[in-house]
């Protein structure tokens, strides 16, 4: 009788795990879904293409007419990214994910597929879910960090993850310069002290900085440079004017919208083309 009981109860285990990893699944799908729609994202899709191994795709709708992606679809494309990698703090982690983008037409302007695991995470940079310094404080200890060598700070942006566990920040910020000759005196003293207090300002501060974007505009409000990182997993996407030039950008600065960007982490900004190790060469932080 014992046995007949066990070998009933084994099978209606089985079944009620399914049912929670398939529950799960599905939960972690849309929470995706909601969290990028109210972060500002305009989410075509969240569908899971695989249970086994656990796989979605994230469908995201530009702006774009034509087939070159827009500025702001960068830091959407960040927001996916970030939400998609740590979807374990809330679900289940993925395998994989994909993620598209399609212009007003509908057609596919980029789609790249991420693989996680344990390893691809910076376990160091991971932020505590909750920070005693408020967000007033956040942004005087950003201003106080950052040599702006001449630009002009527009706004500075401190506001909260769309999270409900805890109060990790997002950092928006946009500079302005008169012209792109200015724009080019000022950068690399600039981005040395930006690169800087990104890297330490959590470590020293106890910030939960998570999410950042910088733009630089000219004096027509022209996009200069469009930089957007995840500070904890590192995945760092930038693009730049070709008239831009700095000791942190490849020389001659080139059309970066033309090629694709980066899909792996990155200790410092990669260009388009090939990652920058470490800081330039001759150089060091302001």
């Amino acid at each position: 009788m014992k046995r007949s009981r066990l070998l009933l109860i084994i099978p209606a285990a089985l079944i009620v795990v399914v049912v929670l990893v398939l529950l799960l699944q599905n939960h972690t799908a849309a929470s995706i879904d909601r969290r990028l729609t109210k972060a500002g994202a305009t989410v075509k899709h969240v569908t899971i293409t695989d249970r086994l191994p656990f796989r979605l795709e994230i469908a995201l709708q530009s702006a774009s007419e034509d087939d070159s992606l827009v500025p702001d679809d960068r830091w959407v494309l960040l927001l996916a990214q970030h939400e998609a990698t740590f979807a374990y703090r809330w679900g289940l982690r993925l395998n994989s994910f994909l993620l598209v983008v399609v212009n007003s037409k509908d057609e596919t302007i980029y789609s790249t597929e991420t693989f996680l695991s344990a390893e691809d995470l910076n376990q160091k940079s991971l932020t505590s879910a909750t920070s005693p310094v408020d967000d007033a404080t956040t942004a005087d200890i950003i201003r106080s960090n950052l040599n702006l060598a001449g630009l002009s700070l527009s706004s500075l942006e401190v506001s909260r993850e769309n999270t409900a566990e805890g109060s990790r920040r997002i950092l928006q910020l946009t500079l302005t310069a008169t012209s792109l000759q200015d724009a080019n005196k000022s950068l690399t003293p600039f981005l040395g002290s930006f690169f800087k207090m990104l890297d330490t300002i959590n470590m020293e501060n106890d910030t939960a900085l998570v999410l950042c974007r910088l733009q630089i505009l000219d004096g027509q409000q022209t996009v200069l440079m469009d930089y957007v990182k995840d500070l904890e997993s590192g995945y760092t996407l930038w693009s730049w004017d070709p008239g831009l030039s700095s000791d942190w950008l490849p020389q001659p600065p080139f059309d970066a919208q033309a090629t694709p960007w980066p899909n792996i982490p990155t200790a410092y900004p990669a260009d388009s083309l090939e990652p920058l190790e470490g800081t330039p060469a001759g150089s060091s932080y302001p």
